[in-house]
């Protein structure tokens, strides 16, 4: 599995099972923003280092509600 695929298994893919995908697990105009940034590109930092990555900020609807 990839890196995109693992976190389209944690996001756009949950909100499809759930039947959601209209409203969550992407961010698009119209849908909640609810997401969380981490202060790695896990996409392309070391594998060995993705385990590493911790919270920098969360958005609720799409207003911070933590940050570091």
């Amino acid at each position: 599995m990839t890196r995109e695929q693992a976190i389209n298994s944690l996001t756009i893919n949950v909100a499809r099972q759930m039947f959601l995908e209209h409203e969550r697990g992407s961010i698009s105009p119209g849908k909640y923003a609810d997401f969380l940034l981490v202060n790695k590109d896990v996409l392309t930092c070391p594998a060995t280092e993705i385990h590493t990555a911790k919270p920098a900020a969360t958005y609720f609807e799409g207003k911070k509600v933590f940050s570091m």
